[in-house]
């Protein structure tokens, strides 16, 4: 995560931060005021971030840290949980039929014109799984 921190720090951009030196001599005191350029935001300060807040980071606006609102404790979670399942159960429908026409083809080009009931269903893994969970369905053997 450091090196992620660290480009975001540079997107984030610098600012001018003035430094003020003063000076003592027998006679008279003096000050001096330059300008040192710092980061708006310190990799560190980033990886600090508390869980539910975002950094928003676009062309020609300040770098923004925004605070998240869960959907699911949103007006609107019932319709995207809704959604959520119903994409759900698309994209494992897809994944089963694509792994079934898969082993067929397989089959097919290895030549093994024999056929069993369920042989490609038997050679393949169920698609069962929860959002953030990766799914095999890779040729299995019987």
């Amino acid at each position: 995560m450091g090196t992620a921190a660290r480009d975001l720090a540079t997107l984030s951009g610098q600012h001018d931060v003035p430094v003020r030196s003063l000076s003592y001599g027998e006679r008279h005191a003096g000050e001096q005021i330059s300008l040192r350029r710092q980061d708006i935001l310190e990799p560190a300060a980033i990886r600090a971030l508390e869980p539910g807040t975002a950094l928003l980071l676009a062309i020609g606006v300040r770098p923004a840290l925004l605070k998240l609102r869960p959907w699911y404790s949103g007006p609107h979670a019932g319709d995207i949980a809704a959604a959520r399942d119903r994409a759900v159960a698309r994209i494992t429908a897809g994944a089963v039929q694509h792994a079934e026409t898969g082993a067929a083809a397989r089959s097919r080009r290895r030549g093994n014109g024999r056929r069993r009931a369920g042989y490609a269903c038997a050679r393949t893994r169920a698609a069962r799984f929860h959002i953030g969970q990766s799914v095999d369905l890779r040729y299995r053997s019987a």
